[in-house]
């Protein structure tokens, strides 16, 4: 998926599905293009069963979907793809909450990680200069937090 792709409205459930880094991981590699369980599993090193448990969690979290479905020798393949890798939370009965939270999983070295927060240090900086040199009569004041943190996996 690019970059500009939809952001999808997701539940607080949906947000302990991918409170997971393998499921964030199927996510990506299925977001690109549709994938079976075993392809999947081969692209992360993983076992397919261990993928398959993963895929149908999110399948029933409403986070992938099955795009095709083949029958090759009598076996039964099913394409799966991400609806998104961008997230944001909503409130009960569909409605968004006052803030925005938008959530990703990955897997990153301490290095990686320290990389990420002066990046994303830049893009507040960047913000804060462009709103101190303007007044605009409809502009609330916000808090912007970014959290890099160490996630302990879900079954």
């Amino acid at each position: 998926m690019p970059v500009d792709e939809p952001i999808l409205p997701i539940s607080l459930e949906q947000q302990k599905l991918i409170a997971s880094a393998l499921r964030t991981r199927i996510l990506h590699v299925t977001s690109a293009q549709a994938l079976t369980a075993k392809q999947v599993a081969r692209e992360l090193g993983e076992t397919p069963g261990n993928v398959h448990y993963h895929l149908q969690r999110l399948l029933r979290g409403g986070l992938v979907e099955i795009v095709e479905t083949r029958t090759r020798k009598g076996i039964v393949e099913k394409y799966y793809q991400a609806k998104s890798t961008r997230f944001l939370v909503v409130g009960e009965a569909g409605k968004a909450r006052p803030f925005r939270t938008m959530t990703s999983h990955m897997s990153l070295t301490d290095e990686e990680s320290d990389r990420m927060v002066l990046e994303l240090a830049e893009v507040l900086h960047r913000w804060e200069q462009a709103a101190a040199r303007k007044a605009v009569p409809d502009a609330l004041p916000r808090r912007i937090e970014f959290t890099i943190s160490p996630v302990q996996e879900e079954d």
